[in-house]
């Protein structure tokens, strides 16, 4: 009986316990589908001549924005991407880049 007390208290204290910004864990996945999508934002998106710009209003200028290769076309290039406020710029290094990009945005 003692440990079955015991294991209540831990379940108990792991409810209880709040990181910053006052979630409460366990988390479920109707809690993680939240987070994910209040801090990234994932596109896929085409180049045209070597560029391509999305906007999205959460992007911030501290925003982290990572770009890779889905599809090739055209001469592939080394991407760059640079996060402005509300817009994220994909950039080849080959202006005959036509490829389809992944792109992930952490706000």
């Amino acid at each position: 009986m003692p440990e079955e007390q015991e294991e209540k208290q831990k379940q108990l204290s792991i409810q209880k316990r709040k990181p910053r910004g006052g979630i409460e864990f366990p988390l479920d996945w109707e809690d993680i589908s939240a987070i994910k999508a209040s801090f990234m934002g994932c596109y896929i998106v085409n180049l045209v001549n070597g560029s391509a710009t999305i906007y999205d209003t959460r992007v911030q200028a501290t925003s982290l924005a990572i770009a890779t290769h889905r599809v090739f076309n055209g001469t592939i290039g080394v991407l760059s991407a640079y996060c402005n406020n509300g817009s994220v710029t994909i950039t080849s290094s080959s202006s005959s880049d036509n490829s389809q990009v992944n792109l992930v945005v952490i706000y």
